[in-house]
């Protein structure tokens, strides 16, 4: 396993082998804290931004710091990448089950007794919901990971990516495919809209907008 692990991984298999693409998230008007969050903070708001894990999820965290209600509006809240924007408004909620009902029946004849008869059946529905807003009490919290950024491998053009040796979880040296990439020529770019209310004002939005982008491609056949 690689020693360090940048922020966004995909796994994918080939034939008898297993590929393992990371890739490493940036900012240029974000700063990063010690645990590899992307942190922004005022007065009012602190919000965090994670996006490690399988497929990379849009892991948010949002802090209301006041002594008032803060809501999220994620009806005009949005994941937008590569220029295309993707709402981070829920959808639908799958619920499944069984029913069971028994009924006794007494008889006689020349014997007394009790028979049951029980029927069964399962059903599943799929309950479209409204979710605008989203409350958060003074001085609480709410996390959320309404999206993931990628399940592509990204493959690159020929001679995008070289071979270096990094240091692996064992102490050994292993062998690697990397890219690096600056803002402008990086192949994953996103950016979050992220659209709050302070106690229901809603005629005074306050609005977040960060932007984000892929600095770095490593292809391993280490996990």
């Amino acid at each position: 396993m690689l020693r360090t692990l940048p922020f966004a991984s995909l796994i994918f298999l080939f034939s008898s082998c297993t590929a393992y693409q990371y890739m490493t998230v940036s900012s240029n008007d974000m700063r990063q804290n010690d645990e590899r969050e992307f942190v922004v903070e005022n007065d009012s708001i602190r919000l965090k931004y994670r996006f490690d894990g399988h497929n990379a999820p849009v892991q948010l965290e949002v802090v209301n710091k006041l002594s008032k209600p803060v809501y999220v509006d994620w009806k005009r809240s949005a994941l937008i990448m590569n220029n295309r924007a993707f709402s981070y408004k829920a959808g639908s909620l799958t619920v499944s089950g069984s029913t069971h009902t028994s009924v006794d029946n007494w008889f006689s004849r020349n014997n007394s007794g009790l028979t049951t008869a029980t029927t069964s059946s399962g059903f599943s529905s799929t309950v479209e919901f409204p979710r605008d807003l989203e409350f958060i009490p003074p001085t609480a919290q709410i996390n959320e990971s309404p999206l993931a950024l990628t399940a592509s491998f990204h493959s690159g053009e020929k001679g995008e990516f070289t071979r270096v040796r990094v240091p692996m979880e064992d102490g050994m040296m292993g062998d690697v495919m990397r890219a690096t990439y600056e803002e402008g020529n990086s192949p994953l770019k996103f950016s979050s809209y992220l659209t709050l209310f302070v106690d229901q004002d809603l005629d005074k939005p306050v609005v977040f907008h960060h932007n984000f982008y892929v600095s770095e491609i490593i292809n391993s056949s280490y996990g």
